[in-house]
This record gives structure tokens, sequence and C-alpha cells, in this order.
């Protein structure tokens, strides 16, 4: 739960606040104080930082953060970081590997890309989806490079499951 704010007519206060599971999105809510009532006052894809929210004196304006994240995969060839080149943008990338055959597996939210070593030909691999707030936070490629191990985060847990690396028979193993 983020700070709370009076309304100014003192009837209630808003505040934002967040499941503990790292998939779930910050929203507002309000609290009425007579009736003791929460009701969801935002409902969207927008992530509410739970850290600041205030309301103009005569009520009529909100202010709050919007927390977002954007990560990109990067190579550097031999380390020399005077030659490092980025192959992805405008998604958050929260794992990169290297597959058997050479091309690079990355997780972006409940989905898993492939795309070639320079970054060409980038192809959605699988989609992780239950119809809830599944993210992939890590995957490996097992030795044999026929399947792939995820870690996997849903209702505030963590599981381990497993994929064909051909992208099917998603298997949940925790």
């Amino acid at each position: 739960i983020g700070r709370p704010v009076w309304l100014p007519d003192g009837r209630g206060l808003l505040m934002s606040m967040a499941e503990p599971d790292p998939a779930q999105r910050g929203q507002i809510w309000y609290y009425d104080y007579a009736t003791g009532k929460m009701t969801r006052f935002t409902n969207d894809l927008t992530n509410y930082d739970l850290c600041c929210l205030d309301v103009t004196h005569d009520g009529g304006t909100l202010a709050s953060i919007e927390d977002t994240t954007q990560a990109s995969l990067w190579l550097v060839p031999g380390g020399e970081s005077a030659q490092a080149k980025q192959i992805t943008s405008g998604a958050t990338v929260t794992n990169g590997l290297w597959t058997t055959t050479g091309s690079i597996l990355y997780a972006s939210g409940n989905e898993v890309w492939s795309m070639d070593a320079d970054g060409s030909h980038r192809a959605r691999f699988a989609t992780i989806s239950t119809g809830g707030e599944r993210r992939v936070l890590n995957a490996s490629v097992c030795g044999d490079g026929r399947h792939l191990l995820l870690t996997v985060a849903e209702g505030g847990k963590f599981n381990l499951a497993r994929i064909d690396a051909d992208g099917s028979n998603f298997t949940l193993l925790t």
C-alpha cells in the first residue's frame, strides 16, 4: 500500500496498491471513510508507483508516477565494450541466452522470442499464458538443446517450467 491521500471534502482517500507478485501492476483505489468500502479507482495497464500519489487542493486533478521498466539486450564481442551492439529495444527483456544452434532466445513479458545472433529475424518462439498475469523471468537451454527451463511468476508464486525447443509442450514442474 502506498501513501494514502485524503480527498479535499474529507469523505475518503485515494491510495496506490499492488499485490506482492512482481507481475502485478499498482492501481489506484478509493476508500470511502463513512462506509469503509474500498473501490478500485483505476483498472488499466498502467503500473502506478506506490510512492507518489497526490491530489490538488480542489480535488480536480490527480498526480501519480507511472513505474515502467525497459531493458535491452546487448552483444559485446570478446568483452570489448567499444564494440558493444544493442540488438533489442522497445520491449523489456528479462533474460537472454544462446541456443545450441547459435541463435538467441530472450524472455519479454509472457513471451519467449528468438532471433539470429546479429539481432535479425526476430520471431515469437512461445507465448506462456494461462489467461492470468504469468511472466517469464528466466530461461535456460538444456544441454542437449531439446528443452528450455523457465522461471515463471504468477499470483505471487515462482515456479519452474519446461518447454520443448520448438516452443510447444509447456509443463509446470513445480
